[in-house]
């Protein structure tokens, strides 16, 4: 009877342990759907970027010649002018509203970092890899740690939230 409890007891640990891992093999695809979402954070810094050349050199073209000083200009060519400008301006808007929409994403991102870590340690360290793309070495450096202590506190803070936001990214 002891064999057989002992065996039973064995079985249940394997069961268990087996459940154990497919939760943790879950946990580790939404650790790493997480850590996806959060370098995310760059490329949207990247395509923002972008945006902001693109409306920089929009405005270099919209004021590089003025014709409004010239007063023997053509009421046609005017009027092309004026079209030209008035087609120039509304792409210009239109690229400020893809930067909103942009910010407005990089900012739920990154809130998912201020509003579900409280280890202040943690928010810093993601805070400083993701959203200011810092390296893990300079990190260290800058918080007068370890290297191996950055990457603790990034797997513990990466661990807790990809456990707190499994209903908010899925």
């Amino acid at each position: 009877k002891a064999i057989r409890r002992q065996r039973q007891m064995c079985i249940r640990d394997r069961y268990n342990r087996g459940s154990n891992l497919k939760e943790m093999r879950g946990a580790f695809m939404d650790y790493k759907e997480l850590d996806n979402k959060l370098k995310s954070i760059k490329k949207l810094d990247k395509e923002i970027k972008v945006v902001n050349l693109e409306i920089q050199y929009l405005d270099s073209g919209i004021f590089k010649q003025s014709t409004l000083t010239d007063t023997k200009v053509k009421a046609s060519k005017t009027q092309d002018m004026a079209d030209k400008y008035n087609s120039l301006l509304e792409r210009k808007e239109k690229l400020s509203r893809r930067i909103d929409t942009l910010m407005a994403e990089r900012d739920s991102v990154v809130s998912l970092i201020d509003d579900n870590l409280k280890a202040p340690d943690q928010r810093t360290i993601l805070r400083l890899l993701y959203v200011l793309d810092m390296t893990v070495d300079d990190i260290a450096d800058f918080l007068g740690v370890t290297v191996k202590t950055v990457f603790v506190h990034r797997r513990q803070a990466l661990e807790q939230l990809a456990k707190q936001t499994t209903s908010l990214l899925g």
